[in-house]
């Protein structure tokens, strides 16, 4: 299992340049690795979060969207979301291919740390669905050529950028 990213969330609230509105999309929009690859998303929240909380600013998932990749699911059958109530110190675990977004109710206002994992051996590629909207800074976080990591399409996804997290980390 490798380590493709780690992050700290965390929004301006009102200030965010982003407005305050949903944003749907699937967390492997960025993912450096063929969609086939299996991995997973880890969000530790760092504030009590759901519609009643101080900061309301929930992710709401369309449940089963991660078995079809092709389209975006139908996101105003509210019968099909799902939105958790989550506390300080809670863990939410979810498949990097579910459309999700930030509820847009609380201005983004939301702090978590965030771990996604991909299994090894995988290859360095960006896939062509990767931009359905064009590309966004977001989605060029592991360009080759743009990040650091000196990878290019085909590669072995490895090195400092993607650390061995288990059976035994990298000596780098």
């Amino acid at each position: 299992v490798r380590l493709y990213n780690c992050e700290k969330i965390y929004s301006a609230g009102a200030d965010n340049p982003m407005g305050c509105s949903t944003a749907w999309h699937r967390d492997t929009v960025a993912a450096p690795f063929p969609t086939s690859a299996k991995s997973l998303t880890i969000n530790i929240y760092l504030d009590d979060i759901g519609a009643d909380a101080p900061n309301g600013d929930v992710l709401i998932y369309a449940k089963g969207s991660h078995n079809n990749l092709t389209s975006p699911p139908d996101v105003t059958d509210t019968s099909n979301l799902y939105e958790p109530k989550l506390k300080l110190g809670d863990v939410l675990v979810h498949d990097p291919h579910v459309y999700h977004t930030p509820s847009g109710r609380g201005c983004w206002n939301r702090r978590s740390l965030q771990f996604r994992y991909v299994e090894a051996p995988m290859t360095f590629t960006f896939e062509p669905n990767r931009f359905p909207h064009g590309p966004i800074p977001w989605t060029m976080a592991h360009a080759a050529g743009i990040a650091p990591h000196g990878l290019e399409e085909g590669s072995p996804l490895e090195g400092a950028w993607y650390p061995l997290a288990y059976p035994k980390t990298s000596e780098d």
